[in-house]
């Protein structure tokens, strides 16, 4: 079976598209210091902001059934992207960290708001823009499986 067919098997609605105004950051690698683990004050307070914007925004229970999650980071546009700035609203951004680990966070924050455990996300879509402004837009589609 490939990809294709998967999406023929199942249909999306959307439950919720929201943008999150705060500068993406990933997770990274597991952290040591002074011979304990640790994640560093500002990813948790990174996960603090979002979790607060889906407290505020999510009105209902956390889901329990499969979803599909699509995720886009942007960060601004830098001096050398100017021209290209004039000309298009955002460029794909290859820089930073790997794109896995900027789906961490959310879905950390998502985790008891928006759904049960991050388990449930059975599709996962994410990129890496350059845009006018920063944040993250995230998209959540409910998923029947017809197969």
């Amino acid at each position: 079976m490939n990809y294709d067919d998967i999406w023929r098997g199942c249909s999306q609605s959307l439950l919720i598209e929201t943008f999150i105004p705060l500068k993406p950051m990933p997770k990274q690698s597991f952290r040591m210091g002074n011979g304990r683990g640790y994640t560093p004050k500002k990813l948790v307070e990174y996960v603090k902001g979002m979790k607060q914007h889906w407290l505020q925004t999510w009105t209902t229970k956390p889901v329990s059934y499969c979803l599909f999650v699509s995720f886009c980071f942007c960060s601004k546009f830098r001096e050398a992207d100017k021209t290209f700035a004039t000309k298009a609203t955002f460029m794909i951004n290859l820089n930073n960290a790997d794109l896995d680990n900027y789906t961490k966070p959310c879905q950390d924050a998502m985790q008891g708001i928006v759904f049960q455990n991050d388990k449930q996300v059975c599709f996962l879509h994410a990129c890496k823009v350059r845009t006018f402004k920063e944040g993250v837009g995230i998209q959540v589609f409910t998923v029947n499986q017809a197969f």
